[in-house]
């Protein structure tokens, strides 16, 4: 997993994590029991908190291909409540629906990344 800061400012991280009521870990946990596709799909997931935005950054990664989606802290506070994010959620669709085509792994069903390309070989 990556580190949320990538600068070290020392007591900063953890007083930022206080301020949540959250951490990093524990905001990942909750994206990957909320949107399960990410771990069906095999995408990787890393969060980086931007201060500008408040934000987080949530990056989806597979295969050398990555994708980027804010999510604010207040939508961040709801998926911590157990509260999914409609854009979020249709972000990752699109993102997997990308991935899959990047990455040259046919489309299965929506929502998965089937890798078995039999029917494109053995063409009926």
């Amino acid at each position: 997993m990556y580190d949320i800061f990538i600068i070290n400012h020392g007591e900063g991280r953890r007083n930022k994590e206080e301020n949540m009521g959250y951490t990093q870990v524990s905001l990942e946990n909750k994206l990957l029991q909320l949107y399960p596709e990410i771990q069906k799909n095999q995408l990787n997931l890393s969060l980086n908190f931007d201060e500008m935005r408040n934000a987080w950054v949530v990056c989806l990664e597979k295969g050398g291909h990555s994708r980027y989606a804010f999510l604010d802290k207040k939508d961040a506070d709801d998926c911590m409540e157990g509260r999914q994010c409609l854009y979020l959620g249709a972000l990752i669709d699109q993102y997997i629906m990308d991935l899959e085509r990047e990455v040259g792994i046919l489309p299965g069903r929506h929502g998965s990344m089937d890798t078995d390309s039999s029917a494109e070989r053995n063409p009926v």
